[in-house]
């Protein structure tokens, strides 16, 4: 170890370049400076010859420098080799002696090496532990995540459905309460028109009840008590007033009264007939079958005694049947073969059966 710190050791190669480059540096300087000098001494031709001189010498000592250098060369590449046999047999007895403790420490380092492999094996399988532990949490966190969406889309859902349900119900609640009120309303409404219905009857049945007995006071009662003609009377003073031909029939029915009731019968056959035209104009503007109540009033008044005791009876033609001349009078301008309207009925003579009054009809 002591002989290696005493030498500078350089290679072979790295000396020449060292020699070399020392050279370069001196050689053109010095044949610069002397070319320079002796140019301002001699003349061409000397300075030609000088420098020959000059470039032998040169030359020769290119040559001794040469040989310096081989031979320095040379000592030192034995020196090296000396040396490097010495290095390698040094470095052989380093290592022998530090063989033992170097492999101790090596021991020791791979032993904790070792170690701390297995500590970071151990580590390792907790880490891995660990993170298969986190991928479980995380797949479980990921399912209650998944979960909690669809809940939470389904709770969103239902909310919505019950929003829904909510502004149904209330939209509902409001017409039902719409409703109610005008319920109410209509209920108020029909008891005040029951009430008014219940006087309006009532009024009625009043107006009915004074026009039943203002009829009975007007026509003759054997007329208005007939059972056949009750429901005529009662339709005629239905509301209890009359109106149009109901009027004038019973107008001419009370004047029938009046003759029967005085005695005077002098304008009985007249009464008698306007009695017929008012009938027949009543059951025209009623639609009422004009073979029927006209029938059973003619057949009711011809049945009383004083009408019998004057020697009258009433005579009702037929609709459709032929005229006859002798007791019909065709009050239309264009003469038909049969009766298409009854304008009023006829009276005969009970005794001789001549016409005291001819039916007027329109054929």
């Amino acid at each position: 170890m002591a002989t290696m710190s005493e030498h500078n050791l350089i290679s072979e190669s790295q000396a020449r370049e060292l020699i070399e480059e020392e050279l370069k540096k001196i050689g053109p300087n010095l044949i610069e400076k002397v070319s320079q000098k002796l140019t301002d001494t001699f003349t061409k031709k000397e300075l030609n010859k000088t420098l020959e001189s000059i470039k032998e010498s040169v030359v020769q000592n290119n040559l001794q420098v040469s040989e310096l250098v081989t031979n320095f060369i040379s000592k030192s590449s034995d020196e090296i080799a000396s040396t490097n046999a010495e290095y390698k047999e040094h470095t052989k007895s380093f290592i022998s002696e530090i063989k033992p403790l170097f492999m101790q420490s090596l021991d020791r380092e791979i032993a904790s090496i070792k170690s701390k492999q297995l500590e970071l094996d151990q580590a390792r399988q907790r880490l891995l532990d660990r993170e298969n532990e986190l991928n479980t949490k995380e797949a479980n966190i990921k399912f209650s995540h998944s979960q909690f969406e669809q809940e939470s889309e389904l709770f969103q859902n239902e909310k919505q459905a019950l929003a829904e349900k909510e502004s149904a119900a209330s939209e509902l609640e409001k017409k039902l309460e719409k409703n109610r009120r005008a319920l109410i309303k209509d209920y108020e409404e029909l008891k005040l028109r029951e009430s008014k219905v219940s006087e309006l009857e009532k009024t009625a049945t009043e107006k009915t009840q004074a026009a039943t007995e203002f009829l009975s006071k007007l026509v003759p009662p054997f007329i208005s008590s007939n059972e056949n003609l009750a429901s005529f009377f009662e339709r005629i003073s239905k509301g209890g007033s009359f109106d149009g031909t109901a009027t004038l029939l019973v107008a001419q029915l009370n004047m029938l009264n009046c003759y029967l009731q005085s005695g005077d019968l002098r304008n009985l056959n007249n009464c008698l007939k306007e009695i017929g035209r008012a009938i027949f104009s009543y059951c025209y503007e009623n639609d009422l079958d004009r073979s029927d109540i006209p029938e059973v009033l003619a057949e009711v008044i011809n049945n009383n005694e004083t009408i019998q005791s004057n020697g009258v009876v009433i005579q009702v033609p037929c609709e459709g049947a032929p005229i006859e001349s002798t007791w019909m009078y065709d009050d239309s301008t264009t003469r038909g073969n049969s009766i298409s309207r009854i304008l009023t009925w006829g009276l005969r003579d009970m005794q001789n059966g001549s016409a005291i009054a001819k039916a007027e009809i329109e054929s």
